[in-house]
């Protein structure tokens, strides 16, 4: 996609990065998770920005670095990453933060404990928005480490949260999911006990 081309927003750029990505060689990958994002980033960040229509932005560079630094992280590692998904707008990040982006994370029998504590999770929505990226990025290692390939996550969201640091309601509906998730392995939990 030629960078002249118009999006519409954040989120059709998403989805072309989250495409992109997945075609890029591991090397390249690498180089993506690695990158500072307090610098000018590197040459898979600038063909991204190039090929994703995100190159305009100019004023939100620095945002847009820490975005695909993110999505890289998400990434899976490797060469082989056809069957994988990374941006699905239906898996919210409050579902993913509670789950760990295991599919079948509450049927186990047990109950299973969130990816991300509810302490956590409410002092990550509590930080101010510089402290809140880092975690949301070592949140993002971590998920990498678990989460199941076929099991994408909605970036959008992600990207919401680097390009409005003010917007409170994303925020509480990053906790709504949370919460909601949370919520329904605690009633299939105690349905299989009164079973």
């Amino acid at each position: 996609m030629p960078s002249d081309t118009p999006f519409r927003d954040y989120r059709e750029i998403v989805d072309y990065i989250s495409r992109d990505l997945l075609k890029l060689g591991a090397a390249s990958l690498a180089e993506l998770r690695r990158m500072p994002v307090n610098e000018i980033g590197v040459l898979p960040f600038w063909y991204l920005a190039r090929n994703c229509g995100f190159s305009n932005e100019r004023s939100r560079t620095e945002k847009w670095v820490r975005i695909v630094k993110i999505m890289a992280l998400l990434a899976p590692k490797g060469e082989e990453r056809t069957d994988c998904r990374l941006h699905d707008s239906r898996r919210s990040l409050g579902d993913m933060l509670c789950t760990g982006g295991v599919l079948d994370w509450h049927s186990s029998g047990a109950f299973v404990q969130p990816f991300v504590s509810e302490f956590r999770l409410m002092r990550f929505l509590a930080q101010p928005h510089h402290l809140r990226l880092q975690t949301l990025e070592a949140f993002a290692r971590r998920l990498a480490n678990i989460r199941d390939a076929d099991s994408g996550v909605n970036c959008a969201e992600i990207a919401a949260l680097v390009l409005f640091p003010d917007n409170k309601r994303q925020l509480q509906e990053l906790a709504s999911a949370y919460y909601r998730r949370l919520a329904s392995a605690s009633r299939n939990q105690t349905e299989e006990t009164v079973q």
